[in-house]
């Protein structure tokens, strides 16, 4: 996961972060307990996880009411 490969423009052409670079390997080390390193990747993973994870609960559920499961 700790690879210098990316796919994010202002990265590659311009050699500055943006608000992005960094959130899925953060989300990674999330998963994996790891917080101090997911902040390190990117501090806004503290804003993005929970807003994933409740849309992903939200639509579980939704998903769940439609087959009656």
């Amino acid at each position: 996961m700790d690879s210098n490969y990316t796919i994010c423009i202002p990265k590659l052409f311009f050699d500055i972060n943006c608000f992005g670079c960094g959130i899925t390997r953060a989300i990674w080390y999330l998963l994996h307990f790891d917080i101090a390193k997911a902040v390190e990747y990117n501090s806004l993973v503290v804003v993005v996880f929970p807003i994933i994870a409740c849309i992903s609960i939200k639509w579980i559920i939704s998903k769940n009411e439609i087959y009656d499961i």
